[in-house]
């Protein structure tokens, strides 16, 4: 929101904001208010209501962006987050640090975002020449809650059973794995390197600061502004996939070796 603002104020556009709380129905329902008023463009952030947009989209004459999401139609655009090179960015910074046995805790099973990532989970392991073992991916739903559950299930396992690494869905479950250590006594990373993915502003503050993969909201909103009044000029406009950045903060580390010491310098 704050790259949207920003980019329509340097343009010379205000901005008309409607709030739906993730409600599929009052979505749809903002969607005919705000067409009411006869905007220049409309963007959508993180849409929920899928098919309905079938219907609605047909006949609307101005530009539309999706963020984070897509829909078919002749003027409509998507401009989001590559979450599958973001899964492999995550992925491949465990297996650098020597992991070899890294989970991955899912999210909302049915998003297309928990798919993406994971296929870059996927990916990252097939190219370090490592098996896919179903065993170490986690079902979550991006809570806090499903993080606090995950850490519980690792620690069920027998040893030999038990991840180094775990890649989570977003910070949110990250955070939560985290809390629920920090109860059990556990030590982070000494006893488990964990990524997150969207730093959330308390990634940096969490106990340790978490690593985790930016996906650059702010850029987002502004190339959404970008991509709309490019297509009100109509000139040739396409989707986007933004790349995000990997943040690395004090959640992750080599992995210990059964005396102790760290694979990458013996201490």
């Amino acid at each position: 929101m704050g790259g949207i603002e920003a980019a329509c104020l340097d343009a010379g556009y205000h901005l008309i904001v409607a709030s739906t709380a993730g409600d599929p129905r009052r979505e749809i329902e903002a969607f005919r208010v705000v067409m009411g008023q006869q905007p220049d463009g409309l963007i959508i952030l993180s849409a929920r209501a899928g098919h309905a947009y079938e219907t609605v989209l047909k006949g609307v004459e101005v530009p539309v962006v999706f963020i984070n999401s897509a829909q078919p139609g002749e003027r409509v655009f998507s401009i989001a987050t590559d979450n599958e090179h973001g899964g492999w960015l995550a992925t491949r910074h465990l297996l650098d640090l020597g992991h070899r046995r890294i989970a991955y805790l899912g999210g909302p099973t049915a998003g297309r975002s928990h798919q993406a990532r994971a296929a870059g989970y996927r990916r990252a392991l097939q190219e370090a020449g490592l098996r896919f073992d179903p065993e170490l991916v986690l079902p979550g739903d991006g809570s806090l809650a499903a993080g606090r559950a995950a850490l519980a299930r690792l620690l069920e396992r027998k040893a030999d059973g038990k991840p180094t690494a775990l890649f989570c869905y977003n910070d949110l479950s990250a955070l939560g794995l985290l809390a629920e250590a920090h109860r059990r006594g556990l030590r982070l990373p000494d006893d488990l390197s964990v990524v997150g993915f969207d730093n959330v502003p308390y990634a940096e503050i969490s106990l340790p600061p978490l690593t985790t993969v930016d996906q650059r909201k702010e850029e987002l909103g502004r190339l959404a502004v970008l991509t709309l009044l490019a297509a009100r000029r109509r000139e040739p406009v396409s989707d986007i996939r933004l790349r995000g950045d990997l943040i690395l903060r004090e959640s992750t580390a080599p992995p210990r070796m059964d005396d102790g010491r760290r694979t990458d310098d013996g201490r």
